[in-house]
């Protein structure tokens, strides 16, 4: 056999040998993979892994995706590919109970009618009426429908939390039980006994609330709460027994969910007689869980109210008889997104939280619990005494009294992690429950959800009604409730999902090279726009202190405005060269970028291979020469 005829031998070999590896590569270690992402984006995590181990019945999920009409949309398409590869994750765990199906929806085809059908979001695109599809249509085995119409690209963070929320709310379609104790009528009232007391109607937040649980209300004097709750809402507690107390405690370390609503001055709490002004000073607004919120971590006094001049709601104040001007009211507060936890399922998709006279809550000395706020003030904020926002509702007289103190202040947190009881010596008296089966500590940790306000639950703080009637929403505070309460009484994998990384990753040097440029940018723009309106006063100046002048002014002020003009001319030009530098800096980084990705890693392998054929052929020569000297 001649050499060539040995070498296509071997070639042919080394072939099928590579063919052969893939293919069974391919097939033997197809789920194999390696996440290199610093968030770990293509990782589920751990409480997502317990939620499909825990489907019992399959559940089909309908990816529907216009990959058509996303061709030219290169950052749609990416997002598009992630969210498949995702479900596709979500199908390999699990093992048969997740069957993924991919759909395309044509324009006007029935599959659209199918998408609109089941509740899919449309997004218009082109000139033809055609809709771009990107939800998520799920079912179990009885026919429990769930939907996520749109794949929002700037809530991603939340992209593995909305999928494993819908797999476990699939997984588990009976209606969750909410348990209810409250002083205030959220409810309604029918005053059927007394005709002179007008019905008060259930408020929009108890409405949501029974659409979405099954709601079971509890009385502030019971002492043993329901075994079924899956979550309990504690709304403005005044003077509850201990005995009642001590029942919440042991509910909570037993592995029970909790949102509870203190206030240190409702508003909506009002006495019997509204009208009665007396009743109205003396009657008491605060509420409390004396013991507990300390043994869960969390400090708070009903003493202190937040302020906040930053975020202060204005409002129509009535400064004389049929006059109102707008104020700004220090204890009415409007927290936008920099005041809303973005990380988080709760609060992460909010927009704005309104509240009034909310309290102050901080982490405990001493606690074993992690503390997580969810909603602060502005760091224009005071801890004011609640007798002075209680004693005088004035907008102008309070706002004399406030000096910001450089703090931001937590009105509302989560408390994760182990905690004690705030009854280490057992049941109080009057207590029903058992001394033996007394927890000391809690089981698992502990998930409670604390809000130092209770008017944010009234309509009137974050609903308005317009001339027709029709009701709309000022502020997100009954999706804050409803997330909350939510989140809560799903399983302890879901309540520990939390905002992953996200998949479009900008280039961080790229975007601090404009910001800085666009910064220079901006503050001589603005010096420009200082020294117009300078020069424009300072023509008006003279035309008005020289009515009967002509417009051609004196040549004093002519060669002032000239200078003003060259210097404007100069920066004008400064601004045109900060601009062109951007440019130059933008695209030297995105050159040196590209050589870094295109040829470093060939550059390496190079080298690597160099090295390795020096080092053989150095070995060949002293193999020769020790074979030499034998």
């Amino acid at each position: 056999m001649t050499r060539r005829t040995t070498l296509a031998a071997g070639l042919l070999i080394f072939a099928a040998l590579f063919v052969a590896i893939n293919l069974l590569a391919g097939a033997a270690l197809r789920s194999a993979k390696v996440d290199f992402t610093e968030a770990g984006l293509y990782t589920l995590s751990d409480g997502t892994r317990e939620i499909i181990a825990a489907i019992d019945e399959p559940i089909t999920l309908d990816f529907y995706f216009s990959s058509k009409l996303a061709a030219g949309r290169p950052a749609l398409q990416a997002y598009g590919k992630r969210v498949r590869e995702l479900l596709e994750e979500y199908e390999r765990l699990a093992d048969g109970k997740i069957i993924l199906r991919l759909r395309d929806p044509e324009p006007f085809s029935d599959l659209e009618d199918l998408a609109v059908q089941l509740g899919l979001q449309g997004v218009p695109v082109g000139d033809g009426g055609e809709r771009l599809y990107f939800g998520l249509a799920a079912a179990n085995s009885v026919s429990d429908r769930s939907v996520i119409p749109f794949f929002d690209p700037q809530q991603e963070r939340f992209l593995e939390y909305e999928i494993s929320r819908m797999l476990y709310l699939l997984s588990n379609p009976e209606k969750r039980v909410l348990g209810v104790i409250t002083s205030l009528e959220i409810g309604g009232v029918v005053a059927e006994d007394n005709p002179q007391q007008a019905d008060a109607p259930a408020w929009q937040i108890a409405r949501e609330m029974g659409a979405l649980f099954d709601v079971k209300r509890i009385s502030p004097e019971t002492a043993r709460l329901p075994e079924d709750l899956d979550v309990l809402a504690i709304i403005h507690p005044k003077d509850l027994p201990e005995p009642v107390r001590y029942a919440i405690d042991q509910y909570v370390l037993s592995g029970g969910k909790v949102m509870v609503f203190v206030d240190p001055h409702s508003e909506s709490d009002l006495p019997e007689d509204p009208s009665d002004q007396f009743a109205v000073m003396t009657h008491d607004t605060a509420s409390d869980l004396p013991g507990l919120l300390s043994a869960w971590g969390v400090s708070y006094t009903p003493d202190v109210v937040a302020a906040d001049a930053f975020n202060a709601q204005n409002v129509l104040y009535m400064v004389a008889p049929g006059r109102r001007e707008p104020m700004n009211y220090v204890v009415w507060l409007g927290l936008g997104e920099d005041n809303l936890n973005r990380e988080h399922p709760v609060t992460g998709r909010l927009r704005k939280l309104a509240l009034a006279n909310a309290g102050v809550l901080d982490a405990a000395d001493g606690a074993t619990t992690t503390f997580t706020r969810l909603a602060w003030t502005s760091a224009q904020s005071m801890r004011m005494d609640t007798v002075a926002s209680r004693a005088m509702p004035d907008p102008k007289r309070l706002m004399t009294q406030f000096e910001p103190q450089g703090e931001e202040l937590t009105v509302a947190a989560i408390v994760t992690g182990p905690a004690s009881s705030a009854f280490p010596a057992g049941p109080p008296e009057g207590s029903n429950l058992s001394a033996e089966a007394h927890l000391d500590r809690s089981i698992e940790p502990i998930n409670v959800i604390v809000v130092a306000d209770t008017d944010l639950l009234a309509d009137r703080f974050w609903l308005s009604q317009n001339a027709f009637g029709a009701i709309n929403k000022i502020a997100d505070n009954g999706d804050f409730v409803i997330n909350g309460l939510d989140q809560l009484a799903g399983s302890s994998a879901l309540i520990g999902l939390r905002a992953r990384g996200e998949f479009a990753r900008p280039f961080e040097r790229v975007e601090a090279l404009r910001a800085d440029a666009e910064a220079r940018f901006r503050a001589r723009e603005l010096e420009l726009e200082d020294e117009i309106r300078q020069t424009e006063a300072r023509i008006q100046q003279i035309r008005f202190e020289r009515p009967d002048s002509t417009d051609v002014v004196d040549p004093e002020v002519r060669r002032e405005i000239a200078s003003l003009n060259g210097r404007l001319l100069d920066a004008r030009k400064e601004l045109r060269d900060v601009q062109l530098n951007l440019r130059r800096d933008v695209e030297r980084l995105g050159t040196t970028l590209k050589i870094i990705n295109i040829g470093l890693a060939p550059a390496i392998i190079a080298v690597v291979a160099l090295g390795l054929g020096l080092y053989r052929s150095a070995r060949r020569r002293a193999d020769r020469r020790a074979m030499a000297h034998h």
